[in-house]
């Protein structure tokens, strides 16, 4: 039942509008585990289900800070993430969660740290360069451009003047509008 308690908030939280609902959805989804699957029973045809059910968990986790970083919770987050980026060094995800929460907290030089300490881990251990998303996200901090999916705006800030604006502050009659 708890198993399916978990998906449900899991699904509301995947269809929440607003990150911080989102996290507090996921955050219930999350208090309902107890340790891990299936603890203390050795049966093999649970294996399985086991892996599925971690990995869900895991997922959910990763869901849990991708919504911190939506809500602008940056410099909060970065110790628990570093903490399970050293328990899952090999989820690019997470390695991407960190470098981001680094560099919006104004860290830089740790998200590209962070970066290269993921690229050792994956090619030592699997003999693979980081994948796209993690490139693409080293780049991005190389050039000091914002990241994509920034949190936005509560009010969006419009990106040009309309145009022939009559009331215009500065402006004299004797002036041709640009454009």
């Amino acid at each position: 039942m708890d198993a399916d308690r978990f998906a449900a908030l899991l699904e509301q939280a995947g269809q929440a509008t607003e990150p911080r609902q989102a996290v507090e959805l996921i955050r219930e989804a999350l208090r309902l585990w107890r340790g891990e699957p299936y603890q203390g029973l050795d049966m093999p045809e649970l294996t399985a289900d086991v892996r599925r059910l971690t990995e869900l968990r895991l997922a959910a986790t990763e869901d849990r800070y991708a919504a911190e970083l939506r809500c602008g919770r940056h410099a909060a987050i970065v110790a628990d993430l570093t903490e399970l980026v050293d328990r899952h060094p090999l989820r690019e995800r997470l390695h991407a969660l960190l470098m981001t929460a680094l560099y919006r907290a104004g860290r830089q030089a740790d998200a590209l740290a962070a970066y290269r300490d993921a690229r050792l881990v994956l090619v030592e251990e699997l003999g693979v360069e980081p994948g796209a998303e993690l490139r693409e996200l080293e780049a991005t901090i190389l050039a000091g451009e914002p990241l994509e999916n920034a949190v936005p705006a509560t009010h969006p800030v419009p990106a040009q003047l309309p145009r022939n604006v009559t009331g215009f502050v500065g402006r004299s009659r004797g002036r041709k509008p640009i454009g």
